[in-house]
């Protein structure tokens, strides 16, 4: 299952992927920036909540998208935004995109890319190929990544697998966006 699972997710990357070169964008330019929550994290809203103020004090117009791996059953109540939640349920056998979020991904290009999701699922590699920004800065950094940057946490955090301090995570890396672009 492994080849085929590769298979298909470097075909969906090399069908939809970004196609200009990334590079660093100051943070002065950005008009838009898109972020990746996990909705399994426990301080996700509180992520949210931090972007909306942060950027929106900027001007800077935030699209949020939420990666959701739990089991639902059809009829549970989604309280993220349906357009832009990725569900475990609606990923095909491989775990790539379905094209509906493609195509809602690539509707609006961003200038900065923000993915706050500590993992390397073939969804999230698919995800973070195809956002349609030049400046991607991520949280785990695997082979052939787009990332400008990485944040990698600390060693203590990795070995608590449940601890997420995201929303520090995130004040940390645009503190530190502002003083480096």
């Amino acid at each position: 299952m492994g080849f085929l699972k590769n298979f298909f997710v470097k075909r969906q990357i090399k069908a939809s992927c970004f196609r200009e070169e990334r590079h660093s964008v100051p943070l002065v330019s950005v008009r838009r920036c898109i972020v990746l929550l996990d909705v399994e994290d426990a301080e996700s809203d509180a992520c949210l909540k931090f972007a909306k103020t942060y950027f929106g004090g900027r001007g800077i117009e935030l699209k949020p998208f939420f990666l959701d791996m739990g089991k639902h059953a059809k009829d549970d109540i989604i309280t993220t935004a349906v357009k832009t939640t990725i569900l475990k349920r609606n990923l095909s056998i491989f775990g790539t995109l379905p094209e509906e979020m493609v195509a809602e991904l690539k509707s609006e290009p961003a200038d900065l890319y923000l993915c706050l999701v500590d993992n390397s699922l073939p969804v999230t590699r698919c995800f973070n190929a195809i956002v349609p920004a030049p400046f991607c800065v991520g949280l785990k950094d695997y082979a052939c990544s787009p990332f400008s940057m990485v944040f990698k946490g600390s060693e203590e955090e990795q070995i608590q697998v449940n601890f997420h301090d995201s929303a520090k995570r995130l004040e940390s890396i645009v503190n530190y966006l502002e003083m480096v672009v």
